[in-house]
């Protein structure tokens, strides 16, 4: 992708998935990503705060799934969200949709070209964001410029 680190948070109250996921993030190809994984929610929005992830891979099966992801959507908004679902919980995937998610991966064992390829979708939605954020900002500047004159 390029010589950037990607930041990329685990939110998931298993460790077993945590850590899976992790070793495969930190071994993908062409990309190099920093991991850190959280249990609680609260902790990780208070680390999103302090420090930006690219990529926050949160589990859908907290209670609050929609929620969470209004939060991080609040602290972080230039980050892509990607939901770990089961297979079978389509309606739950959906809702999550609706609620700001960017992509999905099909809980245990993850594919390595899963998440590959959603890592990949992941860092291109985070990168866009944030230049979209940078053109609008430049947007104004010259705006507020062309007014002042």
């Amino acid at each position: 992708m390029n010589d950037e680190i990607v930041q990329a948070l685990i939110i998931a109250p298993h460790a077993k998935e945590t850590k899976e996921l992790s070793d495969h993030l930190e071994h993908l190809p062409e990309v190099s990503v920093e991991v850190e994984c959280y249990a609680d929610v609260p902790l990780a929005i208070q680390r999103l705060l302090q420090k930006p992830a690219h990529v926050v891979f949160m589990d859908s099966a907290f209670a609050d799934a929609d929620e969470v992801v209004g939060q991080i959507k609040e602290v972080c908004g230039d980050c892509s969200i990607v939901a770990m679902t089961k297979a079978e919980n389509e309606s739950a995937s959906l809702e999550l949709l609706r609620s700001g998610v960017d992509d999905f991966l099909v809980k245990g064992p993850f594919s390595l070209f899963a998440v590959v390829l959603v890592m990949h979708h992941a860092v291109m939605v985070s990168r866009l964001r944030r230049e979209y954020r940078r053109a609008l900002e430049l947007k104004r500047v010259a705006q507020r410029q062309l007014e002042d004159k």
